[in-house]
């Protein structure tokens, strides 16, 4: 069985609304079987109640921008921090990247966060 590690970043990143990890910066995954990654939820930065954040995995065969990205799998939505999510991913293609699908609050809002974990391959 092989390891490695993954960052999808060098330093937490900060959103502040919808957005995707750019198709150039996207990891490339061939040749593992599964990936378990951690979401660390660092800082929810909003005074509102209503706050929420989610954030999916997308896969996909090439790491451009005009090609389908179907989901892999999601996070526990999340509303305060810190928050630690783990979750594994299985069935990846050549490439993933993470997307905030969900980002907002009835106030100002901003969500610090850092991605990280291992790739196993079995084979």
């Amino acid at each position: 069985m092989a390891t490695d590690l993954i960052n999808f970043s060098v330093q937490p990143l900060v959103v502040t609304a919808p957005t995707v990890q750019p198709a150039w910066s996207a990891i490339e995954v061939v040749g593992y079987d599964e990936m378990e990654l951690l979401l660390n939820v660092v800082l929810v930065n909003s005074a509102s109640a209503d706050t929420k954040f989610t954030l999916q995995l997308e896969t996909a065969l090439e790491n451009r921008e005009d090609v389908p990205w179907p989901s892999l799998g999601i996070f526990t939505p999340v509303a305060t921090s810190p928050v630690f999510d783990t979750r594994t991913f299985r069935k990846m293609l050549r490439y993933v990247r993470w997307r905030v699908t969900q980002c907002s609050a009835s106030t100002s809002l901003a969500v610090t966060f850092h991605l990280s974990g291992v790739l196993r391959s079995y084979g």
